[in-house]
This record gives structure tokens, C-alpha cells and sequence, in this order.
């Protein structure tokens, strides 16, 4: 399932986070999420910035152009539940993309290597001309405990770019003790 070395579990995210907060630039920084009573950490590549929005949800945004966009999702739902809510997900972010000739594949359920729990659903597609992927990801850090949410998106060169940066994260998140 790896396509990208040292690394387990891919990655995903939510389909289009509209919420704006404040913009913090992060280098190489851990990040606790959620906030208010942490659940898990991941690490943040230098030059990545990330915004908060009402929720206490994330965005997070590598610092070139294209780039790509990181969604952190609290989805008080199990593992199982926010799984199977992928498809969906998906739609969402080829429908408010505007996406045609789409492309999805389920990638199936796989560990980091911190040993965190998650699976991967890939949605590809052309919007403007232009070729986009979402790679949505339900990760359990706890076992047993609420699953969260996990987006990464962009302009498929973008992604390719960014596919260390990408691996990177996903194999730093690992519960908070």
C-alpha cells in the first residue's frame, strides 16, 4: 500500500474548509490536536502556517504555490463511522472543486509508524483544466476512542512535490500521553 518510502499510513483530509483565524507560521513545530484537551501530535514542516477556525479545527498550508492544504478534523464519531464517511467526504470536495473525470480509490486501513491506526480513500479529478488530488484519511490515535479527520489537497504536481513533507506528518502523529 506504501508508495512513498518510510512511511505506513498515508494521509487524507476534509473537503473544504472555509472557516479563516489566525495565520501562525510554524517551523519544523509540534502541533497538538485537539487543542483543548489534546488527543494526538503531528510535526509541521518549516515554513508551513496554520490557522484555528471556530471549531478549534485546522488548516495548514505549505508555504510555496501551488501548494497544499492540510484539514485536521474533530469528527467525535468512531473509527469505524468517520471510515466510512470517506466516500462521502470525497464527493463533498469534487463537488465544491467542480471536479470532473473523477477517480476514487479506497487504499485500505494500515498503521504509521508510530503504530496509529488509519485508512486512506484517494479521490482524483480536473478542475479548471488542472489536475487535483485529496487524499482523505480516518486515523484512530487512541484505540477505542473518537477517529479524526485528515486531508491533504492540491494540484497533483503539488502533492507529488510535497510527497515527503506528506509522509513526514502522517508518520509523525502519535497519541498525547
Amino acid at each position: 500500500m506504501n508508495k512513498r518510502p518510510g512511511m505506513k499510513l498515508r494521509y487524507a483530509a476534509l473537503a473544504a474548509s472555509l472557516f479563516v483565524s489566525l495565520v501562525l507560521p510554524l517551523e519544523a513545530k509540534t502541533v497538538k490536536f485537539p487543542e483543548d484537551e489534546p488527543v494526538f501530535k503531528f510535526k509541521l514542516p518549516e515554513g508551513w502556517t496554520m490557522e484555528a477556525d471556530k471549531d478549534g479545527d485546522l488548516v495548514c498550508k505549505s508555504a510555496d504555490k501551488p501548494g497544499v492544504t492540510l484539514n485536521v478534523n474533530k469528527m467525535n464519531q468512531t473509527f469505524d463511522q468517520v471510515k466510512n464517511s470517506l466516500p462521502d467526504l470525497g464527493k463533498t470536495f469534487t463537488k465544491a472543486a467542480k471536479m470532473t473525470e473523477v477517480e476514487t480509490k479506497d487504499l485500505g486501513d494500515d498503521t504509521n509508524k508510530e503504530g496509529v491506526k488509519g485508512t486512506i480513500y484517494l479521490v482524483k479529478g480536473v478542475s479548471s483544466g488542472r489536475n487535483l488530488t485529496a487524499e482523505l484519511l480516518a486515523i484512530e490515535p487512541k484505540p477505542d476512542k473518537n477517529a479524526f479527520f485528515i486531508m491533504f489537497s492540491g494540484l497533483a504536481t503539488a502533492m507529488d512535490k510535497h510527497g515527503e513533507d506528506i509522509a513526514a506528518i502522517v508518520d509523525s502523529i502519535k497519541p498525547v500521553d
